[in-house]
Parts: C-alpha cells; structure tokens; sequence
C-alpha cells in the first residue's frame, strides 16, 4: 500500500488520446457537447452553448456583456482569477462570507439591503459539493437577482436529485477540471454571447497533454513534484489569457470522456463516504460538510485542518510529498487572502480567510477502497503528528 503514489490529478490513458484523436479528425465536435449535455440533463431547452478555451475568459464574456458597471455578489473564498475576470470587465464585485460547515457561499451572511441592490449573485458548488440551493433560492426568489452557477468542480453532482448547474441562469462549466484534459469551458445561458475565435493545439498544449497522459513518464514527473513546495502567493496578479475557443483536441477528448465521468462520479460517492468516516473521527481534520439532500461530485474530499494548526500546512503537504502522497491547498489564494482585492473587501470575511490558511484536498479515485482511504488518512495524521511535536 506505501509504494502506491496517490495523486490529486486525473490522468488519461493513451487509448483515450487515440480514441479522441480519431474522433477530432471526425469534426462535428460542438454539436456532439450540446448533445451530450442534453441527453445529460445538465442543461435545458433554450440555453445558448458559448465555448472559451478557459473559464475566466468565459466569464470575462458574460461580465463584460451584461454586468459592466453593476454589483455581483461573490463567495470570498473562491478561485482568484473569478475575481479577475470580473474587475477586468468593469463589474464591482462585493465579497462575502462562506460557510465553516460547507465552504460555500453562506446566503444568510448577506445583508437584506446588499442583495437587494445586487444585480447578479454568483453561486459556486466548492469542490463539488453542492451549495444549498433551497436558501439560496428562497432569498433570491424576493429579489429581481440574476443566478450564476459555477459548476467547473461539480458536474453531475445533484441537489434533491436535480443536477446543479440547473437552478442558473448562467452555468460555467469546465472541460479539464474533472477530466484530464488540455483546458476549455462551456458557457450556457440565455444570451447571444460573442463567441471568440477559433484556436489549435499548439506546442504548450501537447506537453500539458503529456504531463496528464498516465505513462511510464510519470515517474520522473513525480521525482520533481516530491521536491517542489506548495504554491505560494503570486507576487502579481496573473493577466486573463487571450480568448479563443478549445481546440478540436480539447472538444474531442471532452465528448470522449463525458459519459464515463457520469458513471465516475456515481462511484466516487463511495469514496466520499469513507473519507466523511475518517474524517469525522479524526482530533486534527474537520470535513468539508455534505447534506443529506447533496449527492457531491467527488472533484476531491476536502478538509480543514483545526484553527490551531493551520500554520502547519504548507509543511505538512511538503512533507506528504516526499512520501509519494500529493494533496492540494486549492484557493490559498483566494481574494480575501490577496492584497490585490482588499478594496473589493467590505466585510471582513473571517471565515474565508480561515479556509484560504486552512483547507487541504484529498484525491478521490475511482478504484479507491475503504484501505486507500484508511491509508491516506493514517499517513496524513502521522505527518501532522511529526510536525506538532
């Protein structure tokens, strides 16, 4: 079991990258997502299909077209480049609060007068776990608030039995976050939105495709990661990429990959439920919450580390690392953590900023059995043992 290297990242077979190679050759990649995404139930009648080679372009298209100039509520603890886009397009963001229990948005945390005064709210499913839609629907529903669902993490995670991404009238959807794939995302809503420019596979997708393609190659890749420390904060704010559709490549390898994730985030849930197990009973780790009405994607199994701890983590994921065991501190860099969005900041947002010192993500396999999870936990606790002695 120690010799096993366990790893945050998707990995695609060669079979797959030849399978997609010959279906890219094919054409008709466009037409073959939006009726995936139908038969799929992740999308309904009348929604339009905007493809970016990356989701803050897409979200740059959407901001820039219908909320330059107005206020759009965001989640403080969320991917920086959200917050990005949205500056860059004119919009004024306003941050607020999270949830200790599920690290999303807390939609009680916004003041009556602020949401009233919003034009648009932006609902993201953190690692896949579902937001509650319920709440937040029943606050929205007395306010003329336009719904933004970022579903990159979670697609074909549900909600009382309803695909998230359904309750939106904006849904962002991520071609490689779930999937090993080169980059590309799926605007659906219901406007005519400007489409960009078509793009190739260049020189720099094909490594990434090589880094992502499971192989005999991964063995050096990881002697490198094992030495490389958690990211730390950029020194400056990364500028948006230029905007361009995903290649036939991307598409190809999406449709090719959709319908087995379907099937993967259904195992997956089994998982979730021993790592919620272990999790649960440990004196060092909080879970991520997940309601009885959520059924998660499994993007990966988050955790906090307690209050007193959360200094520790950059040294406990490098020591992790050493011993073959990748793990993610995804959002160490959120908004409410950076210097670059403090005037973005009205409130204080504590429970965000704990997160962004705090969480740490654990991979979810799909051949992973109750022993990978008992395993990963007990090398995890040892570690943070060593480093609190």
């Amino acid at each position: 079991m120690g010799s096993h290297t366990y790893d945050v990242v998707n990995r695609a077979s060669p079979r797959t990258i030849c399978r997609a190679a010959v279906n890219c050759v094919k054409g008709q990649n466009e037409a073959r997502v939006h009726r995936l995404l139908l038969d799929s139930e992740i999308m309904g009648e009348g929604k339009n299909l905007a493809f970016f080679n990356y989701g803050r372009n897409a979200l740059y298209r959407l901001f820039q077209q219908k909320f330059a100039g107005k206020e759009v509520i965001f989640p403080a603890f969320i991917c920086p480049t959200v917050i990005l886009a949205a500056v860059k397009a004119g919009v004024k963001p306003n941050l607020m609060d999270v949830s200790l229990d599920d690290f999303n948005i807390d939609i009680n945390s916004i003041p009556e007068a602020e949401l009233a005064k919003a034009d648009a709210l932006f609902v993201n499913h953190t690692f896949g776990v579902p937001a509650d839609m319920d709440k937040i629907l029943q606050r929205t529903r007395q306010h003329p608030v336009y719904l933004i669902e970022d579903i990159a993490q979670a697609l074909f995670a549900r909600y009382r039995n309803k695909y998230v991404g359904s309750f939106g009238d904006a849904v962002l959807l991520s071609m490689y976050k779930q999937l090993p794939n080169i980059n590309g995302a799926i605007l659906l809503s219901d406007l005519d939105i400007e489409r960009p420019g078509s793009s190739v596979a260049g020189c720099r997708e094909f490594a990434r495709l090589f880094w992502l393609t499971s192989g005999p190659q991964q063995y050096a890749f990881n002697l490198v990661r094992k030495h490389r420390r958690p990211p730390t904060m950029p020194v400056e704010l990364p500028r948006l990429p230029r905007p361009r559709r995903p290649s036939s490549l991307s598409l190809s390898l999406f449709t090719a990959m959709l319908p087995a994730l379907r099937e993967s985030v259904a195992q997956k849930r089994n998982v979730v439920g021993h790592y919620q197990k272990r999790a649960g009973a440990s004196k060092y780790l909080v879970p991520q919450y997940i309601d009885a009405a959520s059924e998660p994607s499994g993007f990966n199994f988050s955790i906090r580390l307690r209050p007193e701890m959360a200094h520790i983590r950059d040294s406990l994921l490098s020591d992790l690392r050493r011993r073959g065991v990748f793990l993610d501190c995804l959002w160490h860099d959120s908004p409410v953590s950076s210097p670059f969005f403090k005037d973005y900041l009205k409130h204080d947002c504590p429970n965000a900023q704990l997160l962004a010192k705090s969480v740490i993500n654990l991979p979810v396999g799909d051949g992973y059995r109750q022993s990978d999870v008992d395993f990963l936990f007990s090398t995890l606790e040892a570690a943070i043992e060593r480093l609190i002695k």
